[in-house]
C-alpha cells in the first residue's frame, strides 16, 4: 500500500494520513523520495502498534496510609473501545484480595483514587486497579502493596557523653510515638546487662532526642544502658543495648624508649597519657642494673597529660640497665608504666656481620660493618669461617681507622655447603669484639624443583602442576610427577625434557571420586642428580553436583532476583536447581525447582517480600540418587520506604559552569519525591539548585554557573520524599578548569563503512572532530601528540601525529611486521608496543618517541599484548596467555620481575592504570560470553564489577572510566563513575570504540 504522492520543491517535513487499519496490529512504513530521472530513495523502516479494544488501567502507589486506612490510586490510560469504563479496586492481605472497592463510571482516561478504612496497624496489604469495559473486555493494573502504621513506640538508644569517674550523659531518640499521644521516655542502666537501675522519666508528645545525667557511679567501670519509651496501654519499647567506661580516678603513664645512650649516660622518657581525677602529678623514673631499681629521680610536677624526660649519668659501659615511669596522683593514687631497658655503650670497638654476596658453587664475598672503633685509634677486621659455628679459618685482617663497611672474598669452598662466618674487630688494648653468625649455602649443581598447586580437578581427573627453579650444572632435565592415594605413590607421568627454568604440568585421568590422592614433581638431571619436590595432595570431586550462590539483584520494597551458579552436574545427567530464602537462617521458604542438563548461570525472581528486610538465601542443587549439594548463605535487603538517590559523576566541565548529575533509584513510599543538588567549596555545601518533581526513577541533572576556575567543588544529590523521608547520595567532587587552560579530551576511534577514523572531544562529549584513519589511539603525557595504529597499510604499522590531527609520521619501518597497542611512557620518551616482529608470536617492545632503540620488553612463552605504563613509570601491566586463558601481568620497566596478577576462570584483558596508581580497571569476559569493566586494586585485591562494556581509560581526576559499550547494535563511548552507577554516552557517534583519556 502506499499514500497519494505529494510534490516537495524544498526540504522539508510531510505527512500523511491513512485510514482503515485493524485494531491491536503492528504495522511497518517507510518514506519514498521520487526524483524522477534522478532516482527514487528510501527512508529507514519504522513500525507503530494500533490501539486495542479493551480499556488499559495503571495502579499507582498508595498514599495517606494511616494504622488503619489508606488512600489507593491508579490512572485509566485508555477506554479501548468502550464508549465508558467501570473502574475499582481488589485488596486485600494476599494477593488473592478479597474484597474490593465500590464501582466509579468512567467517560474518559485519567487518575482515580479509593478510600478504604478498618484496616489492621502493622499489616502489608495487596491491592490492583480494574476497569471494566463491559463486552470490551476487563483489565487489571499492577499488583502493589503498603503496610499500615505501628501502634506502640519505637526508642533508639545513642551512645553515652560527659564521661567522668563517676558520672555520665546518657542519650537515646524517640523515633515514633505510634499511636500513642504522649509518651513516657527513660533509661534503665547498670554495671551488667540486667540493668538494675532506671532514671526519672520524662513525657514526650512528639518524636526527638533526649537525655538524663546519671551520677554516682564507680571509676573506671563498665556500665550497661538502653532507651525505654513507654506508650501506656499502646506498648512499651526498648532501644538497642549500648555501653560506656568511666574515667580511671588514678593517673595513666607510658614509658617510652631510651634515647641519647652514651658509655656512662642516658635520657629516660615517659608520657602522662591522664591526670586520673588529680589536679597534678608528680612524675619520675625508677632505674637500676635490675628490675628491682633502686635509684629515681627527681619529681617534676604535671598540670596536664604530655611527655616528660630526665637525664641521668655516672652509668657503666656495656651495661643493661632497667627503667620504668612512674606518676603520683597523691591520694588519687600511684600507677606505673611498663619497664623497659637499655644498655650504655662499649669502649671496645663494635662490629656487625651482613650477608655474603656474589655466591657461587666454590667461593663467596663475605660482609661485615664496623659500627664503632671504641676508644680504639685503629681497628684490625677479618672473617672465621667453616663449617660448623666453631669456624676454623680466618681471612686477612685489615686495618680500619674509623667506621664502616668492610668484605673479604673466600674460595675453595665444596658446592652445595652450608658455611657460617662472623665479623671480628680486633682494637688491640681496648678488646676484641665479634659480630653475629651468618650462615649461607653454596650453590649446588643439582637441580631444583618445586610443587604447585594443582589444577583442573574434576571427579577422575586432575593436572599436575610444578615449577623447575633451577636445571642446576645440567645441560637439560627431565621433569615428571610421582603420584598415588599414599606417599609412596606408586605411578608415574611421562618424562618431559627441559633446558630452562619455568613452569611445567602433566594431566592424569582414571582416578577415583572423593579420594585424596598426594604427588610430587621429579627433576632428573642424570650424573647432576635426581631431585624431588614437596609432597602436595589433592582430592577429586564427588558425584554430586556443585553449585555457587550468587548476588541477588534487582531488588525493590517487595522483591528481588536470585542468582546462582551451577558449576558441576557431578555424576548426574539432570540436575534440580532452586533457592530456600527466607527471614533468618533457617529459610523456611523454596522456589519452584529448575531442570539443568548443563552448568551455567540461572535466576529466579521473588515477590510478596518486605520493605526494608534484611533476607538469607541459597542455593539448592540436587542431582541423582538423591546427591544434594547447596551454595554459601548469602543476604540482601528489600529497599527502604523513604527514597534512595545517587550522585553520579559531573559532566560538561568548563572553567565557570558544570553539569551536576544524579539518578534516583527509588521513590520508596512516596508517590513524587522533590530532587535536587548541594554544593559548594566544602563538604558543607551552603548552595542548592533549584528542586524539580520527579514520579519516577531515572537521572537527572542541574546546570550551575559562577564557578571559581580551577577550585574544586562538593556535591551530592537530594531526594526529598517528604512524609517519607528525606536521602542523600555519596559526596562527589570535580575541579573547573583553570584560567586559560582548556578542559580535557578524549581520543576514540569511529568505524563507519568499513573504514576506521580517530575522533578527539571534550570529556563531555562536546566539540567532536575526525583526525586521521586508524584505531587504538593513545595520548602523549603532555596531551599535544597522539600514538596510533594507522590504516595506511595491510598490516598494523604505528604513526605519531599532533592532537590536531596535522604532522603524521610513520614510526614502524616494515609492512611485513604487524604492530599494534602503542603507550606512552609517563615522562613521554618511549611507547610500549606489541608486535610479532621476531616471528614468535606477539610480545611487548619498546621504542623511543622518535622510533628508534626498538628492543623486546617481555621473554613469555605465549601471546602477549595491551602493555600498559604504571603513572610513575616503573612498572608495565600486559595481558598474556602463559599459564592458560588470557590474564593480567606484571613487570619491571625494563622487564624484570615478571609475576602474574590476576587467576580468573575467564579470559581478563586491556588493564588500565588509575592516575594515582592504586588500582587497575580491565575487561573480563562472563559465563554469559559477554564482557564487562572491573576495577580491583594495583595488587591484585578487592575485585569489583562495574558495567557490562570493554576497554576503560581513566578520566584525569580519576573519578570516571570512559568505555566502550553497546547499545541498540552499535558501538558508542560511555563515561561511568569511578565507584560504580548507571553509564552516560558520550558524543553521538556509533560504532565508537577504543576511548582514551589526557589531551589537553
Amino acid at each position: 500500500m502506499a499514500t497519494t504522492p505529494e510534490t516537495k520543491t524544498a526540504a522539508g517535513t510531510f505527512t500523511a494520513v491513512i485510514s482503515e487499519l485493524k485494531p491491536e496490529t503492528t504495522y511497518h512504513f517507510r518514506a519514498r523520495a521520487d526524483g524522477g530521472d534522478r532516482g527514487v530513495v528510501y527512508g529507514s523502516d519504522a513500525v507503530f502498534t494500533t490501539a486495542g479494544t479493551a480499556p488499559v488501567v495503571t495502579t499507582r502507589t498508595a498514599t495517606a496510609v494511616s494504622t488503619i486506612d489508606a488512600t489507593l490510586n491508579a490512572e485509566l490510560t485508555g477506554l479501548g473501545a468502550a464508549a465508558s469504563v467501570k473502574v475499582s479496586f481488589e485488596y486485600g492481605e494476599t494477593d488473592k484480595y478479597g474484597q474490593t472497592t465500590t464501582p466509579e463510571e468512567k467517560k474518559a482516561t485519567g487518575a482515580f483514587s479509593a478510600v478504604i478504612g478498618g484496616l489492621k496497624p502493622e499489616t502489608t496489604y495487596h491491592f490492583r486497579a480494574k476497569a471494566d469495559g463491559g463486552e470490551k473486555g476487563i483489565s487489571y493494573g499492577s499488583k502493589l502493596t503498603f503496610t499500615t502504621g505501628r501502634l506502640a513506640p519505637s526508642v533508639n538508644t545513642n551512645p553515652a557523653t560527659e564521661i567522668t569517674a563517676s558520672g555520665a550523659t546518657l542519650n537515646g531518640f524517640l523515633t515514633s510515638l505510634g499511636a500513642s499521644s504522649q509518651v513516657s521516655v527513660s533509661f534503665e542502666y547498670g554495671s551488667t546487662d540486667k540493668y538494675g537501675l532506671t532514671t526519672q522519666k520524662i513525657t514526650r508528645s512528639e518524636t526527638g532526642a533526649f537525655s538524663l545525667s546519671i551520677s554516682d557511679l564507680k571509676g573506671n567501670t563498665t556500665y550497661y544502658f538502653r532507651a525505654r519509651a513507654d506508650g501506656g496501654d499502646k506498648g512499651v519499647a526498648y532501644g538497642n543495648g549500648v555501653t560506656f567506661t568511666t574515667l580511671n580516678p588514678a593517673p595513666a603513664v607510658a614509658t617510652v624508649a631510651a634515647t641519647g645512650v652514651t658509655i656512662n649516660s642516658a635520657t629516660l622518657n615517659g608520657n602522662l597519657t591522664s591526670l586520673g581525677a588529680a589536679s597534678e602529678v608528680k612524675v619520675s623514673f625508677e632505674y637500676g642494673t635490675s628490675d628491682k631499681y633502686g635509684q629515681t629521680t627527681s619529681p617534676q610536677v604535671l598540670k596536664a597529660s604530655g611527655a616528660f624526660s630526665a637525664a641521668i649519668t655516672g652509668l657503666k659501659p656495656d651495661t643493661k640497665y632497667y627503667f620504668r615511669a612512674r606518676a603520683d596522683g597523691g591520694e588519687k593514687g600511684v600507677s606505673y608504666g611498663p619497664g623497659m631497658t637499655f644498655t650504655t655503650l662499649n669502649t671496645a670497638p663494635l662490629v656487625s656481620t651482613v650477608e655474603p654476596g656474589n655466591v657461587t658453587y666454590t667461593g663467596a664475598i663475605l660482609n661485615g660493618n664496623l659500627v664503632s672503633t671504641g676508644t680504639a685509634a685503629e681497628v684490625k677486621v677479618s672473617f672465621e669461617y667453616g663449617t660448623t659455628d666453631k669456624y676454623g679459618q680466618t681471612t686477612q685482617p685489615e686495618i680500619l681507622k674509623k667506621a664502616g663497611v668492610f668484605s673479604a672474598p673466600v674460595s675453595g669452598l665444596k658446592p652445595g655447603t652450608t658455611y657460617h662466618y662472623r665479623t671480628k674487630a680486633d682494637g688491640g688494648e681496648k678488646g676484641v669484639t665479634y659480630g653475629n653468625d651468618v650462615v649461607f649455602t653454596t650453590g649446588d649443581p643439582a637441580p631444583r624443583v618445586a610443587s604447585v598447586q594443582p589444577s583442573d580437578i574434576t571427579h577422575n581427573s586432575a593436572t599436575l602442576n610444578g615449577f623447575l627453579q633451577s636445571p642446576g650444572a645440567a645441560a637439560s632435565v627431565k621433569v615428571s610427577f610421582q603420584y598415588g592415594t599414599d606417599q609412596k605413590y606408586g605411578q608415574t607421568t611421562k618424562p618431559e625434557e627441559r633446558k630452562t627454568s619455568g613452569p611445567f604440568e602433566a594431566k592424569i585421568t582414571g582416578l577415583a571420586p572423593k579420594t585424596l590422592y598426594h604427588y610430587r614433581p621429579v627433576a632428573d638431571a642424570g650424573e647432576y642428580g635426581i631431585v624431588y619436590g614437596e609432597d602436595f595432595v589433592l582430592t577429586t570431586l564427588g558425584p554430586e553436583p556443585m553449585v555457587t550462590t550468587g548476588p541477588a539483584t534487582d531488588i525493590t520494597t517487595a522483591g528481588a532476583s536470585l542468582r546462582g551458579i551451577l558449576t558441576s552436574l557431578g555424576a548426574s545427567e539432570t540436575v534440580s536447581v532452586s533457592f530456600e530464602y527466607g527471614e533468618t537462617d533457617k529459610y523456611g521458604q523454596s522456589t519452584r525447582p529448575e531442570e539443568k542438563k548443563a552448568t551455567g548461570a540461572f535466576t529466579v525472581t521473588l515477590t510478596g517480600l518486605k520493605p526494608n528486610t534484611a533476607y538469607y538465601y541459597r542455593v539448592k542443587a540436587e542431582g541423582a540418587g538423591g546427591a544434594v549439594a547447596y551454595g554459601e548463605s548469602s543476604t540482601f535487603t528489600t529497599a527502604s520506604v523513604a527514597p534512595i538517590v545517587k550522585t553520579e559523576a559531573a559532566g560538561g566541565i568548563g572553567e565557570t559552569r558544570a553539569t551536576l548529575n544524579g539518578s534516583l533509584a527509588s521513590l520508596g513510599q512516596a508517590a513524587a519525591v522533590t530532587v535536587s543538588f548541594e554544593y559548594g567549596e566544602t563538604d558543607k555545601y551552603g548552595q542548592s539548585t533549584r528542586p524539580e518533581e520527579k514520579k519516577g526513577t531515572g537521572a537527572f541533572s542541574a546546570v550551575i554557573s559562577g564557578l571559581k576556575p580551577g577550585t574544586t567543588y562538593h556535591f551530592r544529590a537530594k531526594a526529598d520524599g517528604g512524609e517519607k523521608g528525606v536521602a542523600y547520595g555519596a559526596d562527589v567532587t570535580f575541579t573547573p578548569a583553570a584560567p586559560g587552560r582548556p578542559g580535557r579530551r578524549i581520543a576514540y576511534t569511529v568505524e563507519k563503512d568499513g573504514t576506521s577514523r580517530i575522533y578527539v572531544a571534550d570529556e563531555d562529549g562536546a566539540n567532536a572532530r575526525a583526525l586521521d584513519g586508524g584505531t587504538e589511539p593513545a595520548w602523549s603525557p603532555d596531551g599535544t601528540r597522539i600514538a596510533y595504529v594507522s590504516d595506511k597499510h595491510p598490516s598494523g604499522q604505528i604513526y605519531v601525529m599532533n592532537a590536531d590531527g596535522s604532522g603524521a609520521r610513520r614510526l614502524s619501518t616494515n609492512d611485513a611486521w604487524d604492530e599494534t597497542s602503542p603507550a606512552w611512557s609517563p615522562d613521554g620518551s618511549k611507547i610500549a608496543f606489541v608486535s610479532d616482529r621476531d616471528g614468535a608470536g606477539y610480545r611487548i617492545y619498546i621504542m623511543n618517541a622518535d622510533g628508534s632503540n626498538v628492543r623486546r620488553l617481555t621473554r613469555g612463552t605465549g601471546w602477549e599484548g595491551y602493555p600498559a605504563w604504571s603513572p610513575d613509570g616503573s612498572k608495565i601491566a600486559f595481558v598474556s596467555d602463559q599459564d592458560g586463558p588470557l590474564q593480567i601481568y606484571i613487570a619491571g620497566a625494563d622487564g624484570s620481575g615478571q609475576r602474574r596478577l590476576t587467576n580468573f576462570p575467564t579470559p581478563a584483558i586491556s588493564p588500565a592504570w588509575s592516575p594515582d596508581g592504586k588500582k587497575l580497571a580491565f575487561t573480563m569476559k562472563q559465563e554469559d560470553r559477554n564482557w564487562s569493566v572491573y576495577v580491583m586494586n594495583a595488587d591484585g585485591t578487592d575485585v569489583k564489577r562495574l558495567v557490562p562494556g570493554f576497554e576503560p581509560a581513566w578520566s584525569a581526576d580519576g573519578a570516571r572510566l570512559f568505555i566502550r559499550a553497546r547499545t541498540d547494535g552499535a558501538d558508542a563511548v560511555y563515561a561511568v563513575s569511578a565507584s560504580g552507577g548507571p553509564p552516560v554516552k558520550i558524543g553521538r557517534e556509533s560504532g565508537a570504540a577504543s576511548p582514551k583519556a589526557g589531551g589537553r
